[in-house]
């Protein structure tokens, strides 16, 4: 049996590592470099399962999508938490310039029906939802206010409802055009406006 040892006074501290279950045996603690290690590669598999899923999003319909997370909904967790960290390092994040301008002047006070297509977590429907009419629709539920839906198709609203629709980094699917005429079939044909964040590539 090996022994590992440290002198004491006279006396020699002996710890003796025994084949088998013993509640009084020794575990060794892990290392900060064992930990950062562990860490990293828990890092990277993060990133490696959010850039399957991106890539997944941009190669499938809007229809195909709602089914695939449908029946994966641990994969809408492990998408936005791997897009919470690449949005860390942005200078800034479109939905706050979103939020901002419904909360400022002239829009606050208008209580606004405004639809949130693809919304991710709905942060623009928590933080709005007391001053607009906000419903918030993605491919799955993480909150009570988010609503599951296929943007290309939102019979929940009405044909010429909408004073706002709402795309912040959300025209992914192989059909966004799609999204883009159900937009337009929802937004009252006077005054109706549609705001987009999107990266230039999609447009």
């Amino acid at each position: 049996m090996k022994k590992l040892g440290k002198e004491v006074s006279n006396h020699a501290l002996k710890v003796t590592k025994v084949v088998g279950k013993d509640k009084h045996q020794q575990k060794k603690p892990y290392s900060k470099v064992e930990k950062s290690k562990s860490t990293t590669a828990s890092e990277a598999l993060a990133g490696a399962r959010f850039r399957y899923l991106n890539e997944k999003l941009y190669t499938m319909d809007s229809q195909a999508a709602v089914r695939y997370f449908t029946e994966n909904p641990q994969d809408f967790a492990k998408y936005h938490a791997g897009f919470a960290a690449q949005v860390a390092s942005w200078p800034v994040n479109p939905v706050d310039i979103f939020i901002k301008r419904l909360l400022g002047k002239p829009l606050v006070g208008k209580n606004l029906s405004v639809v949130d297509m693809g919304c991710g977590e709905g942060r623009l429907g928590r933080d709005c939802g007391k001053v607009h009419r906000v419903q918030s629709f993605d491919l799955h539920s993480p909150a009570p206010h988010v609503q599951v839906g296929d943007m290309c198709n939102l019979p929940q609203v009405e044909t010429g409802s909408a004073d706002l629709v709402v795309f912040c980094l959300s025209l992914m699917n192989t059909n966004h055009r799609d999204a883009l005429f159900e937009a337009h079939r929802i937004l009252k044909p006077q005054g109706g406006t549609l705001w987009i964040a999107e990266v230039e590539s999609r447009l």
